[in-house]
């Protein structure tokens, strides 16, 4: 446990080191949308597609892990729609407050993820995280769209119908999947970056991790802490112990161990994702609540995160 924790401080301090920045308006706002969109658009892209076409996937299991993986959100997902009427009923959630509850307890922060998988297991660690970005990002994009079109209130704006064909333009321009299918599509063909375009990408790609982790921590929102009330709470419990659970328990009946089943963990026990607020925003959903619980487990997996690594993984 001593060794993920020390893998672990880095990431996390880098994480306060932007939260700080942000704090005493050492740069000016307008640059964090900024270098969201660059990390985002550009830096992690390259950073997947290095990886993935130098990747020895011979060894992979990806079957073990996209299984489990895929049961586990399934699982959340199915929790989740029937405690909807349960949380309505005791805490007074309301559809839009539900929406982003759904999309707090569901979604992961790849970008962190990503991170956390690197210090602690390298390149060899990546590719599994990665393909596991591949594997849940489709399936959870999906159910999160439809949730925020069916109890999502856009201010001013009439519902619009779920369409299946819009879903598929949005995953078809994701950068992330973009960036896997180039980087397997490479790795397939055979074809090997070297000399001046592999120094270029790994310069760039070197980095993302750093200041995507910048970005994560100047996003927290602290002034959005007054509202946290109990969902705020228990979408916390729910993505940072009831998640690594549910993929224990899958890796476990498919027989997932070793690095595949300590990344999936990382997966599973990783804080949700930052773009939750801005969908939460753009698509009718309680931005307010979405802030408070990005922020909450941020925080929160400091602690949660090696705990759960050293106790299921």
């Amino acid at each position: 446990m001593i060794d993920s924790i020390n893998a672990l401080i880095p990431v996390f301090l880098v994480i306060a080191i932007g939260m700080l920045i942000r704090k005493i308006n050492y740069l000016p706002d307008s640059i964090w949308p900024a270098l969201d969109q660059l990390c985002w658009f550009l830096l992690f892209p390259l950073l997947i597609i290095k990886t993935l076409s130098q990747a020895d996937l011979s060894s992979v299991p990806l079957e073990g892990l996209a299984g489990a993986l895929l049961f586990a959100a399934c699982s959340m997902v199915a929790l989740l729609l029937l405690l909807k009427p349960v949380l309505a009923k005791f805490t007074g959630l309301d559809g839009p407050g539900y929406t982003s509850f759904f999309q707090g307890t569901s979604r992961w922060n790849g970008f962190a993820a990503l991170a956390i998988i690197k210090a602690l297991y390298g390149d060899e660690g990546l590719v599994l995280g990665a393909l596991s970005f591949a594997v849940l990002v489709p399936v959870l994009q999906t159910t999160n769209i439809f949730v925020l079109t069916l109890w999502g209130e856009p201010a001013g704006q009439a519902v619009r119908p779920f369409s299946v064909l819009k879903l598929f333009r949005q995953l078809s321009k994701n950068p992330m999947l973009v960036s896997i299918v180039i980087g397997l599509s490479l790795n397939f063909i055979g074809v090997h970056l070297s000399g001046v375009l592999e120094t270029t990408l790994n310069l760039m790609a070197a980095s993302a991790l750093g200041l995507s982790l910048l970005a994560v921590g100047a996003g927290l929102k602290f002034d959005t802490l007054g509202r946290m009330k109990i969902n705020v709470v228990l979408s916390a419990a729910l993505k940072l112990i009831a998640m690594p659970l549910f993929i224990v328990g899958a890796c476990n009946y498919l027989d997932v161990y070793g690095l595949s089943r300590e990344v999936a963990v990382v997966c599973g026990a990783a804080p949700t994702a930052g773009t939750a607020y801005i969908m939460a925003r753009q698509m009718g959903g309680d931005a307010d609540m979405a802030a408070a619980i990005i922020t909450v487990q941020t925080l929160a997996a400091v602690l949660t995160l090696p705990l759960m690594l050293f106790w299921l993984g």
